[in-house]
């Protein structure tokens, strides 16, 4: 089999990934790994244990931007070759872009920043960089953690949230300083991303545009990430390319919220 063709998802959490990638997965031509160096999506694939093994069986190995990319060439290219299908995808996170990266603070400008942004420009690697206005992530982010759940498929089978990453002893002042400091988080990352990928084939793919009420992938998705990753022949029926996403929006499951006041200063439709 000709071995899968390698696209990646970035975005920031709460943004939708786990539902697009669900729905890659439930067509017929990709196969998407999820969040592969999290581990906890795809344990059978094993990445940091096959990282260690391609970096020891190198004869030599500096660190340098050069030795990375030459490593992430043959991960992707076992994982690729492993694909029962003509596309592999993966999502990477925001917080995700530092690794692999010896320094994120260089002369060389905002591409030095990011092994992974510069492997990926480096290599043409299609990129879907999917945003969700910062506040609506916030929302998410904050409700999965005051409910203990952080998605719901459907069928209803949950799955657990880590604990609340602020301290509840402090009140709402703590959570508060910690939905600025996010959003201070997700903004920088979204602008190195977008200024890494300036004159790069890529997509942006704003949330409200790619799925619709019931959570589904819109046509204009569809359409956009064939084209984007060249489903041949170009026009062709794009149906094989998503099915059914197998999770339900949070706002179907939860009623929680909170005030944003306290941190209004931030653009949070941005």
């Amino acid at each position: 089999m000709t071995r899968a063709r390698l696209f990646v998802t970035i975005a920031t959490q709460r943004s939708g990934t786990k539902a697009l990638g669900s729905a890659l997965n439930n067509g017929t031509i990709v196969e998407s790994l999820g969040e592969l160096f999290t581990g906890a999506e795809a344990p059978q694939r094993d990445p940091l244990r096959r990282l260690t093994r391609i970096i020891c069986a190198r004869e030599r190995f500096s660190f340098s931007l050069a030795d990375w990319h030459a490593v992430l060439d043959e991960l992707f290219g076992v994982y690729a070759e492993e694909a029962g299908r003509p596309f592999l995808h993966l999502d990477l996170m925001y917080n995700q872009l530092g690794a692999f990266s010896p320094r994120l603070e260089t002369q060389d400008g905002v591409r030095s920043r990011s092994t992974l942004l510069t492997y990926l420009v480096s290599r043409q690697v299609p990129v879907i960089h999917l945003v969700r206005p910062v506040g609506e992530c916030l929302r998410s982010e904050v409700a999965m953690h005051l409910s203990g759940v952080a998605h719901v498929d459907r069928q209803g089978v949950s799955s657990p949230a880590s604990p609340p990453p602020w301290d509840d002893a402090r009140g709402e002042q703590a959570r508060s300083s910690w939905v600025a400091r996010r959003a201070g988080q997700i903004l920088y990352w979204r602008r190195v991303v977008e200024q890494a990928l300036e004159g790069f084939r890529h997509l942006t793919l704003a949330y409200q545009d790619t799925f619709d009420i019931e959570g589904k992938v819109s046509a204009h998705a569809m359409e956009r990430t064939a084209w984007l990753i060249q489903v041949e022949p170009p026009g062709a029926d794009c149906a094989g390319l998503f099915g059914e996403s197998r999770f339900v929006k949070t706002s179907a499951w939860t009623d929680v919220d909170f005030d944003l006041s306290a941190a209004a200063t931030w653009p949070w439709n941005s």
